[in-house]
């Protein structure tokens, strides 16, 4: 079995999928920090050995359970509940 180039119009649909599924199920934030707390920041991804995304969702979580919130996502839409 040999290795042959996908076609263009294949390359293309896997394109538009992956694009609408990110659309679908991924929302990008964007904002700004302090350098010394994005270095804190850089450094605590490191250490756990996670994506910046990953550690963001993971200090959401703690936070979340630490003041007794529970996070309900469905979609685009986001219920936070007491």
């Amino acid at each position: 079995m040999s290795y042959q180039k996908l076609p263009d119009s294949t390359k293309n649909i896997i394109s538009k999928n992956s694009n609408d599924y990110n659309k679908a199920n991924y929302k990008q934030i964007k904002f700004t920090v302090r350098p010394e707390i994005a270095d804190k920041f850089e450094a605590l991804c490191k250490e756990a050995g996670v994506s910046r995304a990953e550690m963001f969702r993971r200090l959401v979580g703690w936070y979340d359970r630490k003041n007794g919130l529970t996070l309900i996502t469905q979609k685009s839409k986001i219920q936070i509940v007491r």
